[in-house]
């Protein structure tokens, strides 16, 4: 093929490889070189990347503006213009204008292209404010009881050998604007509370006294079993929680004044809603609900959000799901909330939620709570047996017979009742063990999907399971 450098005018008969399936023309930068006959000819810049048969990507080093003339027929071409020593590149385009091959067109399906999942460096780094810093989503107001009379307690000492590190936490919480020294009257003096942790402490605000005196605003909380109906179509599912809970609501004035708190440093007062104050659970959750409730594919409970993908494969699942996420963080951008990056678990088809497993199969129990009970010793007094009462009442959804099972257990820790350990017990004891490992899962509820009913009784109570499509939603047993 002759090859006529547009600006010179010089020619150059050069042998091409064709390539059906290139998108673009690509020639050597010594062959454009032979052509021009200029040591160094001038390209113009390209903006574009180029991907190579084995998946590599090659930047050019510019474009060429070229004429091609083949059997009387002539072409002005952009070349892109490699380093690598190959011969003149055509295009599928250009081949078929040249006559060089014939393409027999057939009407296919064009599948559309879609971006790359969302990967969690990618989201860290595009929503790096999101997880950074102390959020703002809302202003609280406590309410107290005009008949309440203040309290004002006495300092509680500290250990000498915690005072450093008291101190350290204490300018750490003022300096994020947590917290902020008091120096004058206030009518509500609460006690601290430190708490040991691995390498570090924790402060927090005994106000026991002031729960007395607040009013709970009038909130209906969201429970579990109100969401799971939403999950019945999702396939995959990513947790996040609220960075720092409770203090993304600032305190006003009174308020704050009303959180004063003695530490060996002198008072401070709370300039965020403190932990341990009884309203908080109710005015954070309220705010996030205000915030985040229409969002598609996201539930929120507590501080921890739930989001999920929807579709019929999984691959549309998860495109669904990425849209669902990209609206949450958006949304958190847009009203200040901080997330914490530590607990986000992304696009998983099962994930730790409010204390169960959440799946695309359906609900449940925490594998945690089943192996507690399974290795769980015999119990030799009351408050071991009421802590293995409480991992039964979590799995009585999902096993209503261990409620039956577990009576003699039970009885053990009635008021009047002596601590007696006899063989009833130990067969009551493997009875449950024996069981747990057993549970089934429950299906989400789908409002388009008939139930039905099945009950059963015996001599010791009645029964009933709620079903759909032949499986478990809901399992009940009473006396």
């Amino acid at each position: 093929m002759k090859f006529q450098d547009i600006e010179t005018e010089f020619r150059k008969d050069l042998e091409c490889q064709l390539d059906t399936g290139a998108t673009c023309n690509v020639m050597s930068y010594d062959d454009l070189s032979r052509i021009t006959q200029i040591g160094y000819p001038k390209l113009h810049s390209s903006t574009a990347k180029l991907r190579l048969f084995d998946g590599s990507m090659m930047k050019p080093l510019g474009v060429a503006h070229l004429k091609v003339e083949r059997n009387q027929v002539t072409e002005n071409l952009v070349f892109q213009v490699i380093e690598t020593k190959n011969r003149p590149l055509l295009s599928a385009e250009m081949c078929e204008k040249f006559g060089l091959i014939k393409l027999n067109i057939e009407p296919v399906n064009v599948v559309k292209e879609s971006s790359p999942l969302l990967r969690r460096e990618e989201i860290l780094s595009e929503y790096k404010d999101v997880f950074e810093g102390l959020g703002h989503i809302g202003d609280a107001s406590f309410s107290i009881d005009p008949e309440s009379t203040p309290v004002q307690h006495a300092p509680r000492r500290v250990p000498v050998t915690l005072h450093t590190e008291v101190k350290e936490k204490l300018t750490e919480l003022e300096r994020k604007g947590i917290v902020v020294k008091e120096t004058g009257p206030t009518d509500w003096i609460s006690s601290m509370v430190v708490v040991a942790k691995p390498n570090k402490i924790r402060i927090c605000l005994d106000p026991k006294d002031l729960n007395k005196a607040l009013k709970k605003p009038k909130y209906q909380m969201p429970t579990l079993e109100e969401m799971l109906p939403k999950l019945s179509k999702a396939k995959v599912f990513t947790t996040l929680d609220a960075k720092d809970g409770f203090y993304q609501i600032a305190l006003d004035e009174a308020s704050s004044k009303q959180t004063t708190f003695w530490t060996p440093f002198g008072r401070y007062r709370y300039l965020r809603l403190p932990f341990g104050v009884n309203t908080a659970p109710e005015e954070f959750e309220c705010k996030l609900q205000e915030k985040l409730s229409d969002l598609r594919g996201v539930e929120v409970l507590r501080d921890d959000m739930l989001v999920m993908g929807y579709g019929d494969t999984q691959e549309e699942a998860e495109r669904n799901h990425d849209e669902n996420l990209k609206g949450l963080l958006d949304r958190a951008r847009e009203v200040n909330l901080k997330l914490n990056s530590k607990k986000m678990n992304l696009r998983r088809t099962e994930v730790k939620f409010m204390g169960h497993l959440i799946s695309r199969d359906g609900l449940k129990p925490d594998p945690e709570k089943i192996a507690a009970v399974q290795h769980m010793p015999k119990p030799t007094g009351k408050q071991e047996m009421l802590s293995l009462l409480g991992f039964i009442n979590y799995l009585a959804k999902f096993l209503p017979k261990l409620a039956e099972i577990a009576q003699p257990l039970r009885d053990l820790t009635l008021k009047d009742a002596r601590f007696l350990w006899s063989s009833q017990h130990d067969k009551a004891f493997a009875e449950v063990k024996n069981l747990v490992s057993k549970h089934p899962v429950l299906k989400y509820y789908d409002v388009s999907e008939e139930v039905t009913i099945q009950c059963d009784a015996s001599e010791k109570g009645l029964g009933a399971s709620l079903l759909q499509n032949g499986q478990p939603v809901a399992l009940l047993r009473g006396h």
